[in-house]
């Protein structure tokens, strides 16, 4: 159902892939990675008070220290109007140079521009360096040329070959006392210039019809990769011009004799730039699609894939965010994100009786799946009764498509699915807006995919969904929104009350409540709180806040985007419903009528900052102060009336 693209078939995938773009209505596309940035160090992790140009550094951190494992590739071609698709998905694993996975089809090949240019000056000289294939390589590679001049005679001058009588006359019983026992010879005259002495090499451990020969002479265990393939071709042909070389079956090496040198510089090209195509291997498809006029790109919350898809793929990111954006939109002209377009519909989604439960992809496919009243008010909508034809490389026929997530070649196909069904979603919505009624009375509409496009284009085309802060999202082709306002609260421990009867409690009451530090049971029970709480409202809620503990360890800082949660967090620990903790006095006002990005620092807060000696008098000040009210509050206990005489 899904090609899987290897390094033995992928120069078949790639010219399959690269007909189907010039046909192609739309590509989607999806990643999965060996980590993300919440896997580093704490610097990197996000925060709600994160700049577009702050966030941008930890996501490009995270992207360059975690290779992508998997490229998901689905093309959609529009059929009959826009009522149908023919789907094309495509599934790769990405590997560097000749890592196997699981189920024996090793990986695909991948760089960008600068490491391919750091591969060719390695590769353009007399002696290659194939260091960046491994010790093992490079030792097998120098052995195997030992055999070959040792038992085959190669030489890089004309070898002394009488074509016309050599081999032609010999038995096999006479060839065997020369030859290497894992190296047939016989008669070839696929070449005009060939002598037609064709040398077979076995560089595994098979047996040939032949000999049966020692396992000592055995250099590889296992068939050669298409990368090991194209090194090996290429050394020997740069090494010996008189000869031609191809290996079949990824162990059968043939040499043949040519008669003349014509034709040995274009044998070297050829060979090197084959070696060149493997090592770039992936980054061919990215190149041909970025090539494509105007041919959109689709994928999901797409804030890591396209950094992704650049880093890898093109050239290293650079650490200028707005720079960044005009690179990726200049190579990228056209992206669509089915996150921020689902975003944009919720006005669709909200007053349907079946719930969408959040913006991921497996809420959105189960919600387009099931029979609800979305599908009844827009039944007669073209794009919401698509009809997808899979094709695969092993059957053309319509096949119902098993859902499966995280697996890149499946969510690549099940994205462009969604976008369809989505964009008929907005169009909807925009109708609705401009005629004031509502999506059950509206009529179906059936726009073609360009249509779509073009009315898609103004509010939705390269806008890129930002998680987790306040700027609502990323404008590759121009200025980014301004950013939303944060909700501040501070919490700290319940005070311990003053006794303005026993003035000998004051002194230790004011010295406890300066000892509340906030432990991490403290901070854990707190943000347990919290998400129970805000899950009863919502399932996306618990994502809009961040929560820490303050530099002095008092206070609990909690900044929420939503007005929603920010309400539901003040009821929780408002009006004295929670025993431990209590909104601090100094910041009630501002979060509650406050809306703001910079914490607010009271009058003695700013003295302390900026004056240190201020701070000692205001301290030894206070402590005078409240040391005086005890001793007067002590005599005033001790005195009575007949004391006096």
């Amino acid at each position: 159902m899904i090609t899987t693209i290897d390094s033995r078939n992928f120069c078949d995938a790639f010219n399959k892939i690269e007909s189907l773009l010039k046909k192609a209505t739309f590509v989607a596309i999806d990643f999965e990675f060996f980590g993300l940035p919440k896997h580093l160090q704490q610097q990197y992790q996000p925060s709600l008070s994160d700049t577009p140009d702050k966030r941008y550094i930890k996501l490009a951190k995270g992207v360059k220290s975690f290779p992508p494992c998997q490229m998901g590739l689905t093309l959609f071609m529009e059929k009959d109007d826009g009522k149908a698709y023919d789907v094309h998905p495509y599934r790769m694993y990405l590997y560097k140079h000749t890592s196997l996975i699981d189920d024996g089809n090793d990986g695909v090949n991948f760089c960008n521009s600068q490491e391919l240019e750091r591969y060719k000056k390695l590769l353009i000289s007399d002696f290659p360096d194939f260091s960046f294939l491994g010790d093992s390589f490079t030792t097998k590679l120098e052995t195997l040329k030992i055999e070959l001049e040792g038992k085959m005679d190669l030489c890089s001058s004309p070898p002394e070959l009488d074509s016309s009588t050599f081999s032609r006359n010999l038995s096999s019983s006479q060839l065997s006392i020369r030859q290497h026992s894992a190296l047939v010879v016989n008669n070839n005259s696929e070449l005009e210039y060939s002598s037609g002495v064709v040398y077979t090499y076995f560089l595994t451990g098979e047996v040939t019809v032949a000999s049966s020969y020692d396992s000592k002479h055995v250099l590889w265990n296992e068939p050669l990769s298409q990368l090991e393939i194209n090194a090996v071709l290429y050394d020997l042909t740069l090494r010996y011009p008189w000869y031609t070389f191809n290996i079949e079956d990824g162990y059968k090496l043939k040499a043949m004799h040519v008669q003349t040198k014509a034709g040995y510089d274009s044998r070297v090209a050829i060979a090197r730039n084959n070696l060149l195509y493997s090592i770039s291997g992936a980054s061919n498809i990215i190149e041909a699609l970025s090539k494509t006029t105007n041919l959109p790109i689709v994928l999901h919350n797409s804030s890591l894939d396209i950094f992704y898809l650049y880093e890898y793929f093109v050239e290293p990111l650079p650490m200028v965010y707005e720079t960044a954006k005009r690179y990726i939109n200049f190579t990228f002209p056209s992206i669509i994100d089915t996150k921020f377009l689902s975003m944009i519909c919720s006005s669709v989604f909200k007053n349907d009786c079946h719930r969408l439960h959040g913006y991921d992809l497996k809420y959105l496919k189960k919600y387009f799946d099931s029979k609800n009243s979305l599908n009844k008010k827009i039944s007669g909508l073209s794009l919401m009764n698509i009809d997808i034809h899979l094709f695969s490389k092993i059957s053309r026929k319509k096949i119902k498509t098993a859902t499966k997530y995280h697996d890149a070649g499946n969510d690549s196909m099940i994205t462009g699915e969604v976008f369809l069904r989505l964009a008929s979603c907005y169009v909807l919505s925009i109708q609705s807006n401009i005629s004031n009624m509502s999506i059950s009375s509206l009529k179906p509409l059936n726009y073609r995919f360009r249509d779509l496009m073009y009315i898609m284009r103004p509010a939705v085309v390269n806008k890129i969904p930002l998680a987790f802060i306040s700027t609502p999202f990323m404008n590759l082709a121009g200025q980014d929104p301004e950013p939303f306002e944060l909700y501040h609260i501070l919490l700290r421990k319940k005070r311990f009350h003053f006794d303005g009867v026993n003035g000998s409690n004051l002194i230790m009451n004011w010295i406890k409540n300066q000892f509340l530090k906030i432990s991490k049971d403290d901070f854990d029970m707190v943000n347990e709180q919290i998400k129970h709480e805000l899950s009863m409202i919502s399932m996306t809620a618990k994502n809009k806040y961040e929560i820490k503990i303050k530099e002095d360890g008092n206070r609990i800082e909690i900044c929420s985007l939503s007005h929603d949660v920010h309400s539901e967090i003040l009821r929780i620990f408002g009006n004295n419903r929670s025993n431990t903790f209590e909104i601090c006095d100094s910041c009630k006002a501002f979060a509650i009528y406050g809306n703001t990005l910079n914490e607010k620092k009271s009058f003695f807060g700013s003295l302390f900052k900026n004056n240190s000696l201020g701070a000692t008098a205001y301290v030894i000040s206070c402590v005078s102060l409240i040391a005086g009210i005890s001793i007067i509050a002590s005599i005033s206990n001790n005195w009575s009336p007949l004391s006096i005489k």
